[in-house]
């Protein structure tokens, strides 16, 4: 070893943690850490059963989804937990990844409080995009991965990587995103922020308690009464004061900004998370105005009003999304058992038929059609989101094969409502005569088939 030669020191893995765990501010440990367990609590009842739907049906036990639909990167990131759509490590990985989106975004508000960290993180874990979303458990942890990459801009950047040689796909009007006539934009921009009327206001989701709306006009008052104390407080002129005023009118455009990239498609819930950050500015507001210096007396009083309101609003909004989640739970609950009951009794008919053998195709008449004995806790449905599946939603969906293969444990060839060979046979006028389930005479052999008439 040649003289003078300094040996670089290797860190142990114990030292290299403490060394960056000291690098991370308080407000961001105190984030994420209320980020994990707030999310944890919401969504347990997810995490600790299995609950389905067609898409997660379909996925159960494969990781090759989203190419087809548009989302390249996808099956590569499905793999890395795995195959199987294994509620509790595929929930905690997601909570783990919007614990991080959560820490990136205070920093970037600059919410250093710890009531408002907590209450970002709170809105955050429990808005109903995150239920919905966890419904397609199997990729939950994939799209939660894209929304901390696109809090961080890195998601854009994936995208222009994995598309330059295929182009977008049709897929929910993805292929026109960005494509719209100048005389088309005024429509879909006041239609984006009405969608904030519609959902806060209207409760077009059921997502709020039904007194929430005056919550929300009143942290509206308060946000714009702090605004203003702020303004009149830093004494900006005319310029910037305009300048402001502008771009928190243009802020509430990004989080439905969809409206105006993908104007033909169909926007559902898993495509409105942006609305949580009209929710999160008034928390950096307060946060910014607690931080200013010291008011006057009749300034602080006001301040301290308009942030009260605004903090316990939000603290109501998200335990009004914690009920909307758990509710949720219960119906997919609800809906799996009671399937679950109604399938049993399904297949006992079918394995008793007159002349039935083991293999036999079993073809369900009518069971794409929705009726009312499949909705026996109307009461549930006031839960209504998408993916969030309940029995009748399982029994008319063409998965439902595999739902009696996977939970009932019936391996023969099923052929539902929707296929060919049903639909044919539902014209043949044997079947036009036979009686509806559950009714005798409704599971019946005909050319080497069991024919279960569910509906006309």
């Amino acid at each position: 070893m040649r003289k003078g030669f300094a040996v670089p020191t290797l860190e142990s893995p114990g030292e290299c943690l403490e060394r960056l765990s000291a690098r991370v501010p308080g407000y961001i440990r105190l984030t994420f850490l209320s980020a994990v367990v707030l999310g944890l609590a919401a969504h347990l009842y997810m995490f600790a059963n299995k609950f389905t739907n067609h898409d997660d049906l379909n996925q159960m036990f494969y990781a090759d989804y989203g190419a087809a639909s548009g989302r390249w990167l996808l099956p590569p990131v499905l793999r890395l937990d795995g195959n199987l759509s294994i509620p509790w490590l595929i929930g905690l990985l997601s909570i783990l990844l919007l614990a991080g989106t959560a820490c990136v975004t205070v920093s970037l508000l600059r919410i250093r409080q710890p009531l408002g960290c907590f209450a970002a993180s709170a809105l955050m874990v429990t808005f109903p995009t995150v239920t919905a979303t966890f419904g397609y458990m199997f990729s939950a942890d994939a799209y939660f991965l894209s929304l901390l990459l696109a809090a961080v801009a890195g998601y854009m950047l994936s995208v222009r990587l994995t598309t330059r040689n295929t182009g977008l796909t049709d897929y929910e009007g993805i292929s026109s995103m960005g494509k719209l006539s100048l005389a088309e934009l005024p429509r879909l921009v006041l239609r984006s922020y009405r969608k904030y009327v519609d959902f806060f206001l209207r409760n077009d989701w059921s997502c709020h308690f039904g007194f929430m709306k005056y919550a929300f006009i009143l942290a509206g008052l308060a946000t714009v009464i702090l605004a203003v104390l702020l303004l009149r407080r830093r004494r900006l002129g005319g310029a910037r004061t305009a300048l402001a005023v502008a771009l928190a009118a243009v802020y509430p455009l990004a989080g439905a900004l969809i409206y105006v990239m993908v104007p033909g498609g169909f926007v559902h819930i898993h495509m409105l998370y942006g609305l949580v950050y009209i929710l999160l500015a008034p928390l950096a507001l307060a946060d910014f105005a607690a931080q200013d210096g010291k008011w006057e007396a009749g300034g602080a009083a006001l301040r301290s009003a308009a942030s009260w309101v605004i903090l316990l609003t939000m603290a109501l909004t998200s335990y009004s999304y914690v009920v909307t989640a758990n509710n949720a739970y219960l119906k997919a609950d609800l809906g799996m058992r009671q399937c679950e009951a109604y399938s049993n009794r399904l297949l006992e008919r079918v394995e008793t038929c007159d002349g039935y053998k083991a293999g036999m195709d079993v073809v369900l008449v009518g069971s794409d059609v929705r009726e009312e004995a499949l909705n026996p806790t109307p009461e549930a449905s006031t839960a209504w989101l998408v993916g969030i599946f309940d029995m009748g939603n399982l029994r008319t969906y063409f998965t439902y094969r595999k739902f009696l293969r996977y939970y009932l444990g019936f391996t023969g060839p099923v052929y539902t409502g929707e296929s060919e060979i049903a639909r044919t046979l539902a014209e043949t006028e044997q079947v036009r005569t036979m009686p509806l389930y559950p009714e005798a005479g409704s599971v019946q052999v005909i050319d080497g088939m069991v024919v279960v008439k569910l509906n006309d």
